[in-house]
């Protein structure tokens, strides 16, 4: 194997389960700051139950 395939084979994040009982129960805001020296940066939410996502 090479050091990509072995990379890409990595064990991922392990994620926490959670149950919302509706939608717009809980939202997850996450910001992308890498563009910000030319004044630009997104920020991105998503429905934790139906995880739409909607752009802020």
């Amino acid at each position: 194997m090479t050091v990509g395939q072995v990379l890409r084979n990595h064990r991922a994040t392990d994620r926490q389960e959670y149950v919302v009982p509706r939608s717009n129960y809980l939202w997850h805001l996450d910001g992308h700051h890498k563009l910000i020296q030319w004044g630009i940066v997104i920020h991105g939410v998503v429905d934790g139950y139906c995880r739409s996502v909607g752009l802020v």
